[in-house]
């Protein structure tokens, strides 16, 4: 078959397919091996996507049909009103659990094409932690979890403040979720001739070796029964796509069997001495003053 008829019947269902020459020509070659190289890529991304479909589908399917059921039940007895009213909890549970996958759904769409040139701030990324810690040390002490920092009291950077925001609020929520019971979080921030790394651990029972390389991919979790509607699988995902516009390298291995270890590496502009100017997420004000990280303060 000519080249031009091999093109002319491509389409989506037909990205398995190659062009072949039927005889050699030296200055066709090379086009060919480039579009069939494209057509590979293209095949990867239609798969990827159907997949992505797929995984949303199967995540609102119960939802929906948690909400269809309590709708016929309220049908069928509309005077009951004492049953009606305890079925209230149940449908915002649902709605509520479809609502957070829509949410991370759209900020991991944002993430993967957002701009980041033009919202860098000089902010301290010590007291961004502490922010963070502290909105969650609630969750944390219901599940007697401690926390403990090693690293600068104080470290003015230069990036995106909204996105390492995002990036930290993630990376405790899924701590403080999975983290076991009766046990300790801890973060170790190292910054030298510009070059960050952020490590997090937590101690955890679940995950093994072969668990690592799906951390990242939407929707993967260990075990669906145990988030409860709760988590979508969606945290890490976001960590990446979002640690990928900040040009950082995510890595998660299991420093010893049951310790996760999550960490950020990259080049980052470290200002020392800099006054801090993003205020839209924190506020340093501690009893130990400005500065100085008051992780272990009563909640």
């Amino acid at each position: 078959m000519r080249l031009r008829e091999q093109v002319a019947v491509l389409d989506d269902r037909s990205l398995d397919s190659r062009l072949t020459l039927d005889q050699p020509a030296e200055e066709l070659e090379g086009l060919v091996d480039q579009f069939n190289a494209l057509l590979s890529r293209l095949q990867t991304a239609f798969s990827r996507e159907k997949q992505f479909t797929a995984d949303v589908a199967h995540e609102l399917r119960t939802p929906l049909a948690e909400l269809r059921n309590l709708a016929e039940v309220g049908r069928r007895w509309p005077d009951d009103q004492k049953l009606v009213r305890a079925f209230f909890g149940d449908v915002i549970e649902a709605t509520a659990q479809m609502e957070r996958i829509v949410v991370n759904l759209l900020a991991l769409a944002n993430g993967e094409t957002c701009d980041i040139g033009k919202s860098k701030e000089t902010f301290d990324l010590v007291g961004m932690l502490e922010e963070v810690w502290a909105s969650r040390r609630e969750g944390a002490m219901k599940k007697c979890l401690t926390f403990d920092y090693t690293g600068p009291e104080r470290l003015c950077i230069d990036s995106a403040c909204d996105l390492w925001f995002l990036i930290l609020s993630n990376l405790f929520d899924n701590a403080v979720f999975y983290g076991l019971d009766d046990s300790e979080i801890a973060c170790t921030i190292d910054c030298e001739e510009q070059r960050l790394i952020l490590r997090l651990t937590n101690a955890q029972h679940d995950l093994v070796q072969q668990d690592l390389a799906h951390l990242f991919d939407r929707f993967w979790r260990k075990d669906p029964a145990r988030a409860g509607g709760q988590h979508a699988g969606l945290g890490l995902t976001l960590v990446k796509a979002y640690a990928d516009q900040l040009g950082l390298k995510v890595e998660a291995r299991l420093a010893e069997p049951d310790i996760f270890e999550i960490s950020l590496r990259g080049q980052v502009e470290c200002l020392p001495d800099a006054p801090c100017e993003c205020s839209a997420h924190h506020a340093r004000t501690t009893e130990e003053g400005p500065g100085s990280p008051n992780f272990n303060a009563p909640a």
